[in-house]
């Protein structure tokens, strides 16, 4: 009736039914989506201390060290983990994964030194990067992002596979009457797009999305999952 709702995750919606088989429900087929409300920027982060100032100097010592560093994820069948296991893939690259039981633990390590590098949504990690901590070495973005001028998207440095947003958004239950999901889909794009949301967004580091239709965003959600399903196949990824 268009009163029950919820918020869809890259994780829930895309992630999640690219890795796992027997989910109690469809991502594609049980859920009628609204649109997206965010788009959050992911970072590739390293633990300052290190002797690594850029993008390239990280690959250079990463490949003059093989099987010396380590990435922290949030758990198997993260965004984190395929990610960077599509870097690995795509430079040849040696970094061993450690998954955590979620983002916390894994970021106490990475600030601790016992693993050197992860990959994290900007808004989580800002204060970290901020005060010096966390060195941010490359955005996941469709541009470089204000609140981090100087580091450069994936786009720019040729690899544009890994400009993977995180994002969340608004579903309603399958079979919900279109009438009802365009109306909620008309009230999403009128906050949206208001100019007091995108300075909102821009302060906690998120992106403001271009106000998907119902369409578009099961389109999205259609291709993500086969785009992920992909990185678990050619990388033989077994969870």
């Amino acid at each position: 009736d268009g009163y029950t709702l919820v918020v869809t995750s890259q994780t829930t919606h895309v992630v999640g039914p690219a890795v796992t088989p027997n989910l109690p429900y469809n991502a594609e087929t049980d859920f009628a989506p609204i649109t997206l409300i965010d788009r959050l920027a992911n970072v590739l982060l390293i633990n300052a201390s290190l002797p690594v100032r850029d993008f390239a100097e990280f690959v250079a010592y990463v490949k003059a060290h093989p099987g010396k560093w380590n990435y922290a994820s949030s758990g198997n069948g993260s965004v984190a983990h395929l990610s960077m296991e599509l870097l690995n893939a795509k430079l040849g690259l040696d970094i061993i994964h450690v998954p955590y039981k979620g983002a916390g633990a894994a970021l106490t390590d990475l600030l601790g030194g016992l693993v050197q590098v992860t990959w994290n949504n900007l808004t989580s990690n800002l204060p970290n990067i901020t005060n010096g901590k966390l060195r941010a070495l490359a955005v996941a973005a469709p541009q470089r992002v204000a609140l981090l001028p100087s580091v450069p998207t994936f786009e720019e440095l040729k690899l544009p596979d890994l400009n993977l947003t995180s994002w969340t958004g608004l579903a309603a239950p399958a079979r919900t009457s279109e009438p009802i999901v365009n109306r909620l889909y008309e009230a999403m794009r009128s906050v949206l797009t208001d100019p007091a949301t995108k300075v909102a967004w821009e302060q906690r580091g998120a992106i403001v999305p271009e106000p998907l239709t119902p369409g578009q965003y099961k389109q999205e959600i259609a291709q993500r999952i086969r785009f992920f399903k992909d990185i678990v196949k050619t990388n033989k990824i077994v969870l």
